[in-house]
């Protein structure tokens, strides 16, 4: 399988493909071709909404991290496919126990086709971003 760095794309640049990933540096880092492909059906989703050169993906040793605007200030979900069960993760702040939106509500999902399934979840995630950003402006 195919390996990559820490961060795997910025904004402007290509989307990653099985066939130009990286080898990965001595961080431990694996992106998985599951995880390529879980990127690229939420940049599907995302792009009815927003410009898919603002979404970027980051991996890490235990999640693939899918932001907004390349900052980790903006995440959109989590991927969690390194073991036999996959999961999805948010923190959007729309599960009951969730205090501020700062606790992760991870999901199990069966296949990367069920990703869809969060696709209106995905969307107001990234629109709660744009539109505090709009807030942000209109006060300054």
């Amino acid at each position: 399988m195919a390996t990559a760095p820490a961060e795997t794309t910025t904004p402007g640049e290509a989307t990653p493909t099985a066939m130009d990933v990286p080898a990965a540096p001595t961080n431990g880092v694996h992106t998985t071709e599951e995880e390529i492909e879980g990127y690229h059906v939420i940049r599907a989703i995302l792009r009815e909404i927003v410009d898919v050169k603002r979404v970027s993906m980051r991996d890490v040793l235990s999640y693939c991290g899918i932001i907004l605007d390349d900052t980790n200030r903006k995440p959109i979900c989590r991927l969690y496919f390194n073991s036999a069960q996959k999961y999805i993760s948010f923190f959007d702040g729309e599960r009951e126990s969730m205090k501020d939106g700062q606790k992760e509500d991870k999901i199990a999902i069966e296949s990367i086709d069920d990703l869809y399934k969060f696709s209106d979840r995905l969307k107001m995630t990234v629109i709660r971003y744009e539109d505090a950003a709009k807030a942000s402006k209109k006060t300054k």
